[in-house]
């Protein structure tokens, strides 16, 4: 971005705070005076809220209408919105909620106002950028960034794109997904030829014989290869690191070419069925942690494994329920995760990185999605595992159906109140609903084919005229969700409602 395209018109900021002393509040108040003297609108509770209004309305209508949120993070703060208590903990579900619909990835800019050496943030900012303004000594240093940030007028712009000086030598630019990695050649008879598919049909004829011995080799061999191919296309990407945000696909489809033997091995021992060799869910730990990967640099490319941990489960999952064996897709959700920015775990379909929003795709679910549905097309081989691109796709959103029924059963396990729509987040995406109406049927009739182990899930989970009106609400929850991330797109069921009502007789 150049100087020329800063803004013409004033930003617009809210500051969200918590009223932790008379000294924090005036602090703040200095803030936002400073920012307006420097063209900053400002939207502030102790200039904008007067006596009698509705505060949960007042910051609703704030965080929704501002161009950016600043969120001035102190230890009161922090442990108040991830304990859901008082006022910050309601704004922080308004935040949270805007993150899940992808209203603007870079809309939220955590403010640091803690003792010098600390930099903690809410879970749900945990991997956004942040300004650290601890050290009253830097603090013009800290503001002109901020009203540089807020203007879209950087110190230091990036430079202009120059020619290709190699253009002459090739002219063949690439620029579908499918181009990156290219339908692998027909055989006689339209079976792919494809190492991969060798590497698939090796590793099931292994898992189907129950020879462990090779078996873990073989599997030794592709995790131990795997790290260095990653580094180094990291180091010389193919196709280069983008510019542009509507590119990631393309780029991040380039990283792929490092696991397809890996994946496609994993995804032989699930499909055997055998219990030596179904168990694949440890492989996303070596996945997600490669050897040598550098930690630092941009979101996007730092978290490129996380990319790869949501194609993989995926994968398995969709596998998993394809050959009844949903007991693997329920252990793999559950499987703890390690955030990179708090040490803390959380399951993998509460690891938003995973489960639906990368960032090496913008964290944007609906590019994700996309992403997801149209995979065969870079990698064929899996037409040999899933049978067609509409089995593949029905299988993946069968596995999503039944991570939406598990994280319903623990919603209700917590006993929440489902029936408070704007206080409830979704962890996993209710995408599926989005799919040909013929690519949900045949998920509901996969799901169907694991139905005994979805009705003991079911059955251990409080009474069924209680989870009958809590279905409801969960409906309308995911309804409400599918509105606001498709844009006003209205649908008049869920794919797997008669599934789950059948659950209930």
């Amino acid at each position: 971005m150049t100087v020329a395209e800063t803004t013409k018109v004033p930003p617009v900021a809210f500051i969200s705070y918590s009223h932790d002393s008379r000294q924090h509040k005036w602090w703040v108040a200095e803030l936002g005076r400073n920012l307006r003297r420097k063209g900053v609108d400002v939207i502030l509770d102790q200039w904008d809220a007067d006596a009698g209004d509705d505060l949960a309305k007042f910051m609703e209508r704030s965080v929704s209408s501002a161009d950016r949120v600043l969120i001035i993070c102190t230890e009161t703060y922090v442990q108040k919105a991830d304990e859901g208590k008082g006022g910050v903990g309601y704004e922080a579900m308004i935040v949270t909620g805007e993150l899940v619909q992808d209203l603007g990835v870079k809309k939220f800019i955590p403010i640091i106002r803690q003792e010098p050496g600390k930099d903690r943030k809410p879970k749900f900012l945990s991997t956004r950028k942040h300004i650290d303004f601890s050290r009253d000594d830097e603090f013009d240093e800290k503001f002109d960034e901020l009203v540089r940030t807020l203007h879209k007028a950087p110190k230091d712009p990036k430079p202009e794109l120059g020619p290709n000086p190699f253009a002459e030598q090739d002219t063949s630019i690439r620029e579908t997904v499918g181009e990156i990695n290219p339908s692998p050649p027909l055989r006689e008879g339209g079976h792919i030829s494809d190492p991969s598919l060798s590497a698939y049909r090796s590793a099931l004829d292994i898992a189907t014989s129950g020879d462990r011995i090779r078996w873990r080799k073989l599997v030794q061999k592709a995790i131990t290869v795997f790290p260095g191919k990653l580094n180094s296309w990291r180091a010389n990407p193919d196709p280069p690191f983008p510019t542009s945000g509507q590119d990631l696909p393309k780029w991040a489809a380039g990283g792929l070419a490092t696991v397809p033997d890996l994946f496609a091995i994993a995804l032989a021992g699930v499909e055997s069925g055998q219990d030596y060799f179904n168990n694949q869910i440890g492989v996303i730990e070596e996945i997600l942690n490669p050897a040598g990967w550098e930690r630092s640099g941009l979101v996007t490319l730092v978290h490129y494994p996380e990319f790869l941990g949501f194609v993989y489960q995926a994968l398995i999952g969709g596998v998993a329920l394809q050959t009844t064996q949903a007991h693997l897709a329920e252990r793999l959700a559950r499987i703890p995760i390690e955030n990179l920015y708090d040490g803390e775990s959380y399951p993998l379909m509460e690891s938003t990185n995973i489960i639906g929003w990368p960032d090496s795709l913008n964290h944007t679910v609906t590019i994700a999605w996309k992403f997801l549905m149209d995979l065969p097309e870079i990698w064929p081989w899996l037409l040999e595992v899933f049978g067609t691109v509409e089995f593949y796709r029905a299988a993946v959103c069968a596995y999503y159906e039944l991570l939406n029924i598990i994280e319903f059963l623990d919603a209700v396990n917590r006993d929440m109140d489902l029936s408070q729509l704007e206080r409830i987040r979704l962890y996993v995406p209710v995408c599926f609903a989005v799919v040909p109406e013929a690519i949900q049927r045949r998920s509901a009739r996969i799901l169907d084919e694991n139905r005994p182990f979805v009705r003991d899930l079911w059955v251990k989970t409080g009474s069924t005229l209680k989870k009958q009106q809590q279905w409801s609400d969960w409906q309308k929850l995911m309804l409400r969700w599918i509105t606001e991330v498709y844009r006003g797109r209205a649908f008049a069921k869920i794919p797997h409602d008669r599934f789950v009502l059948g659950l209930q007789a």
